[in-house]
Formats: structure tokens, sequence, C-alpha cells
């Protein structure tokens, strides 16, 4: 299977340059893989050892609280391609998330034990770990700012300004896990938003 090592590339480097002698380190611990739509990469319960840069399809992280489906996170290969479980990944501990493959996937899997020998051997990739865990930090707050602190409209409002590619490629009922909401609720604001901008 062919994977597009040059994008890949191009987003290790977003977070910290890396060196053509660490870039082939990368290289010799990626594992190709290919996943079906719906198929199940973690469980809450189990332990998130691997992370998945995704090259094609979108990989979504949620749970189900008291019955009802919330999405925390989407991973898009360009926006956030690496998908992982980042509290998991990074303490060892049982995860409380699905990831999900909402489409078919390419992935290239990198496990946790040969990130971390990786950590050891190179100091870049010891920051290109730190920046990994600093700005799932910062996703997540954001993720419970705009829960705190916004109403629907106002949440739905900034998910058009901030993601609007993410109303085009997922569906409506998904959407709405996200947003919090029935997905009758979301037509609503849809509605009222639509009406608003006429």
């Amino acid at each position: 299977m062919h994977q597009d090592w040059v994008a890949m590339r191009m987003a290790f480097n977003q977070l910290v340059p890396i060196s053509d002698e660490v870039w082939e380190a990368v290289l010799a611990i990626a594992h190709p893989t290919t996943y079906k739509k719906k198929r199940i990469l973690l469980e809450p319960g189990q332990v998130c050892d691997r992370m998945q840069f995704i090259h094609q399809g979108a990989i979504r992280s949620y749970r189900i609280l008291e019955g009802v489906d919330i999405t925390y996170f989407f991973f898009f290969p360009d926006s956030f391609a690496f998908a992982t479980d980042f509290a998991s990944f990074k303490t060892d501990l049982p995860s409380h998330y699905y990831l999900e493959c909402i489409d078919d996937c390419q992935v290239t899997t990198f496990y946790r034990s040969d990130i971390y020998d990786l950590y050891e051997r190179y100091p870049q990739m010891q920051k290109f770990g730190r920046l990994m865990a600093e700005y799932a930090y910062l996703m997540m707050d954001r993720r419970m700012s705009h829960f705190q602190f916004h109403n629907l409209e106002t949440r739905y409002l900034a998910l058009l300004e901030e993601e609007p590619a993410l109303l085009q490629r997922v569906p409506q009922q998904l959407i709405a896990t996200y947003l919090g909401v029935t997905p009758e609720s979301l037509s609503r604001v849809k509605q009222q938003v639509a009406r608003l901008k006429k």
C-alpha cells in the first residue's frame, strides 16, 4: 500500500522540524494499515498504545454517557491527522473513549513503545511528543469552553467559522453529537441561522 510520506512529514514538521536521520527512524517504525468504515479502533477500558496518522478517511473520538452518544473530536488528514486518545497514550491508563473510523481509512500506525524509544534517542522527537500533548490539551480546553460558555446557536456559528469543512464531510447525526444536541435541535438552529443570513 502506498502512503503519502510527504504529507506525513509535513504534519510532523508542523510541530517540530525533524532531520533526515530522525525521519528515517520514524519510517522504520511506521506500519501502513487500512480499516473499513465503522471499524472500532479503541474501546473504553482499553489502554491506547498507538497513534494513527490518517492519510485518507476520518476517525472520531466519542463516549456513550447514559445511553447518549457524545462526539469529542474528529480527526482528518488535512487538520490534526494524529488520531489517538492522548491521555491514555501518555499515562498508560485505560481509555474512556471509543475511536471509530467514519470512512474507509488508510493510516500509518505508530506504537507507543516505538515512539518512546525515539523520544529516548532523539531530542527532536521529545519535543514532538511534548507539543502533541500540549495541542491535545488546548483542543480539549477549547471544547470545554464552548460547552460551558456558549449556547447551541453560538456553538454552531463557531463551527461554521472555525471548521466549515466539517459540516460537508460528516453526517448531520454525528455533527449533532459533536454539538451535544439531537439531530432535530441541530436542524432547527441551522434553519434559524439560515433565516438570519437572508
